[in-house]
């Protein structure tokens, strides 16, 4: 799921400082997208569009898995 994310964002922005990292959390996988703090705003989308239409692909994979996914958004540091 981590390297269908991070696809899906190499795809769109082309921005080597965004990044993805996995963790494990009560049997759901969380993945964090670190992104510089103007890339942020384009990652979310107007309304959340676009970051819930990448939810929602990751979402897919994680059924066939059966697994539970979660995605967050964090500014690099």
């Amino acid at each position: 799921m981590k390297k269908l994310l991070e696809h899906i964002l190499e795809q769109m922005y082309g921005n080597p400082d965004i990044t993805v990292s996995e963790s494990e959390d009560e049997g759901s996988i969380i993945l964090v997208i670190h992104a510089p703090q103007e890339e942020i705003g384009r990652i979310i989308g107007k309304g959340g569009k676009v970051i819930n239409a990448m939810k929602q692909i990751v979402k897919i994979l994680a059924i066939k898995e059966n697994k539970r996914v979660e995605i967050n958004v964090e500014e690099n540091t």
